[in-house]
C-alpha cells in the first residue's frame, strides 16, 4: 500500500502510525532526519487527515506529547507503516474541543491569509531551515548562507509574513520592505508592552525583548 492508503487505514481502524521524515539541505536536496547517532529519527503520531493547502499535500497529524497538530509534507515521509497502538483523541487538545474542522485549520495556516502581497526578504538562523522549508516551500529562494545564518526571498502575503515572523523572532529579521520591518518591530514593542504591565510576566519576556530590541539594532545598522 502508498502512503496515503497507509494513513486512510490508521485513521479507520483508530491506530497510530510511524514514519520518517526529510528535510532539505541548502541545495534543496532531501535528507532523511536522523537522531544523535546518525539513525533515522521515528515520527510516532495520530493521523487526523490528508489534505491539500495552497497546492500542497500535507498530512495532518498530533504528535505525541505535543498541544497542537502538525503539517508534514507528504512527499517528504519515508516508510510509513500503521502501528498496533491505539489513537489519540485530539479533543483533549485545547484548540480541538469540539473536533477537527478542517476549513477552520486552513484558515490559520500561513499562506492563506489574505491582504497585499508582495516579495519579503529575510535572515533566519540555519536551525530554522526546516521550518522554512516547511513553511514557504519550493517558492522561497535562500542566498548568503553562513555557518550560522542565511537570507530568503519569497512572494508572500505581508500580514502573513508579520505572523510568522512574530512567532520566531528570536531567529528571523525582515530585511525588506521597510513598511513590514516597521510593522514587525511595532507589533513586538506592542506585546512587550502589555507583559511587561505584570511583574510575574516581566521576567518570562527579559530574554525575548533583548533579542528583539537585537534584532532592532542590527536591521535599523543595515
Amino acid at each position: 500500500l502508498g502512503n496515503i492508503d497507509l494513513i486512510d487505514e490508521a485513521i479507520k481502524n483508530n491506530k497510530k502510525i510511524v514514519f520518517n521524515y526529510c528535510t532539505y539541505d541548502f541545495n534543496k536536496k532531501l535528507h532523511v532526519i536522523c537522531n544523535g547517532d546518525k539513525s533515522p529519527r521515528a515520527y510516532i503520531g495520530t493521523p487526523v487527515r490528508t489534505a491539500i493547502i495552497d497546492g500542497t499535500y500535507y498530512l495532518i497529524c498530533h504528535m505525541e506529547g505535543e498541544p497542537d497538530l502538525t503539517n508534514f509534507h507528504m512527499n517528504r515521509i519515508k516508510n510509513l507503516d500503521v502501528t498496533d497502538e491505539s489513537a489519540e483523541d485530539i479533543r483533549r487538545l485545547k484548540d480541538f474541543r469540539n473536533g477537527f474542522d478542517l476549513d477552520s485549520y486552513i484558515n490559520r495556516h500561513i499562506n492563506t491569509r489574505s491582504g497585499e502581497s508582495g516579495i519579503v526578504t529575510f535572515k533566519f538562523q540555519n536551525a530554522l531551515l526546516g521550518d522554512v522549508a516547511d513553511t514557504f516551500g519550493d517558492s522561497v529562494s535562500i542566498y548568503n548562507v553562513t555557518e550560522t545564518d542565511a537570507c530568503a526571498r519569497v512572494s508572500v502575503s505581508y500580514d502573513a509574513m508579520k505572523h510568522w515572523a512574530m512567532s520566531h523572532c528570536s531567529g528571523v529579521k525582515i530585511m525588506s520592505p521597510e513598511s513590514l520591518v516597521h510593522d514587525v518591530r511595532d507589533e513586538l514593542l506592542r506585546a512587550i508592552g502589555s507583559y511587561s504591565e505584570s511583574r510575574d510576566a516581566a521576567s518570562c519576556v527579559s530574554a525575548l525583548s533583548v533579542s528583539i530590541l537585537q534584532n532592532m539594532r542590527n536591521s535599523a545598522n543595515g
